[in-house]
């Protein structure tokens, strides 16, 4: 656990240190939404504040509307944002709150999954799948940026961490607030209730209280059940996808990535363009970062989707469960792997046995840390300047 806090706090020195440079000696993305100064401590977090921060601000400020066929507010699950507001409520500026509760989530996350993977893979291992964690290339969403990942993912931990310490009432209620946080929540539930019927030996031993892993569920029921009941339609988080700006309908053309493969199929071009001879622009620069980081997003996915028979294997069909269902809803939902990334850090049990291939191949390990260090580092003063990544 100090290891873990160590690993954690370090790393966010480091990011915290880069995203405030960056944020202030480079210039913005002049795309980027909102302005991210002129706030108390703006001067530190400005850099973490960018893009759907300012959804969740605007919920937290203004509350939920929905206009089919537009950008809505809609899109985006209510735990963080009523966080962010519970914080606000006691004096912080909204854009800080959000910041400090990513921090102390993010921690949060990281202690509890050291603690699991430890029981679970061994102390040797666990150390090794912190250091995965906290330098995931899209790790900085663990540590300031305005978005509810961390929530997200600290709950996720603490209801399987719950659950294995038979605390299955516990553990629905943290479910709960999972499935209230992110949609691939509902990856929770299923996960919990499998990894409850496997704990116990089948359908028929279980117990009364084991029903308390059903609460996670409540997460996601309430939140459809205010929108059916306030818009009429208690899917709109799903809808309004499909709007303008948006553009992620569900059919063919989104399940089959038509978009980027169109993307993938113009790296050739954007390279000959750039090329020190060629007659390409910074657009072109930009294009080109963009794709590869949909085709890194899409091989991070797509690898621990293939990991989820190792995972049914080493720690159960709880876990393969929870990794797979957590997996394919954004590979089937998102229409080119754009934010892919960020969700994948969520399928913590692919990092645990990720962490188990890689202790005894140093080389290999110290490969991938190089690599993964080098993105997140990338990442962050992307990110920083207004340059939507993930």
């Amino acid at each position: 656990m100090a290891f873990a806090a160590r690993a954690y706090l370090g790393v966010a020195a480091v990011l915290f240190t880069v995203n405030a440079v960056v944020f202030h000696l480079f210039e913005h993305n002049p795309e980027a939404l909102p302005k991210a100064e002129g706030f108390p401590g703006s001067w530190l977090l400005g850099g973490w504040t960018w893009w759907d921060a300012n959804w969740y601000q605007m919920i937290a400020n203004d509350g939920y509307w929905y206009v089919e066929g537009q950008q809505s507010p809609v899109a985006f699950f209510p735990a963080y944002p009523m966080a962010m507001r519970a914080l606000h409520a006691v004096g912080l500026d909204l854009r800080v709150a959000g910041s400090l509760l990513t921090f102390v989530c993010g921690l949060g996350a990281v202690l509890l999954f050291a603690s699991w993977a430890r029981d679970r893979i061994g102390e040797r291992a666990a150390r090794t799948a912190v250091l995965m964690l906290v330098l995931w290339p899209y790790a900085w969403y663990l540590f300031g940026a305005v978005y509810a990942d961390a929530l997200y993912i600290c709950a996720t931990i603490a209801a399987f961490w719950l659950l294995e310490r038979d605390r299955p009432v516990l553990a629905g209620l943290a479910g709960m607030v999972a499935t209230a946080a992110r949609p691939v929540g509902v990856a929770v539930l299923v996960g919990l209730v499998v990894l409850v019927v496997v704990r116990r030996g089948g359908l028929r031993r279980l117990m009364v209280r084991d029903a308390g892993v059903l609460l996670s569920g409540l997460g996601l029921a309430l939140w459809m059940a205010y929108l059916g009941a306030s818009f009429g339609d208690p899917v709109a988080f799903s809808s309004t996808q499909s709007s303008p700006g948006w553009d992620q309908p569900s059919g063919p053309k989104t399940w089959f990535k038509i978009l980027f493969l169109q993307h993938v199929k113009r790296i050739p071009e954007y390279v000959a363009l750039l090329w020190p001879d060629g007659d390409g622009s910074p657009v072109e620069g930009v294009r080109l970062q963009y794709t590869l980081g949909l085709v890194i997003q899409g091989a991070l996915v797509l690898t621990a989707l293939v990991l989820v028979p190792l995972i049914v294997k080493r720690l159960g069909w709880g876990y393969g469960a929870y990794t797979f269902v957590a997996i394919m809803i954004p590979v089937i939902g998102t229409k080119d792997f754009q934010g892919a990334g960020r969700y994948a850090m969520a399928a913590f049990p692919a990092l645990a046995v990720g962490a188990q291939l890689l202790t005894d191949r140093p080389r290999l390990r110290t490969a991938w840390f190089v690599a993964t260090s080098g993105l997140l580092l990338w990442f962050t003063a992307a990110f920083a300047r207004g340059y939507y990544v993930a």
